[in-house]
């Protein structure tokens, strides 16, 4: 369940604050990242793919709210994103991409 911090301010939250948050499994060093990927990638790899895809369905259907369920948030940002306003607060992102590394340099 999302804190309601996130839901209402949308500000960006660290690693470790999102794993408090119980937001992600845990969260990983910058020092550390791209040697555990590595390993990950490693391990699942050489997994069959037609499993990967039934343990994600298993996994989607105990975890994700039926589609019914989304219909009201997904009414909300449709109006949220229909008003006046809306391309001045989302045009800084888009033109960021939405992101940016940690060592401020856009994504290429």
């Amino acid at each position: 369940m999302a804190e309601p911090e996130i839901l209402v301010c949308g500000s960006d939250f660290n690693g470790g604050l999102a794993e408090r948050y119980c937001d992600v499994n845990r969260a990983i060093a910058d020092a550390e990242f791209i040697q555990v990927v590595d390993a990950l990638d490693e391990r699942v790899s050489p997994f069959d793919l037609i499993a990967l895809a039934d343990i994600k369905h298993f996994i989607d259907a105990e975890t994700l709210p039926p589609n019914e369920a989304l219909g009201p948030e997904m009414d909300a940002f449709w109006r949220a994103a229909a008003r006046p306003a809306t391309p001045a607060l989302t045009g800084p992102s888009i033109r960021q991409r939405f992101q940016q590394r940690s060592n401020g340099a856009k994504p290429g």
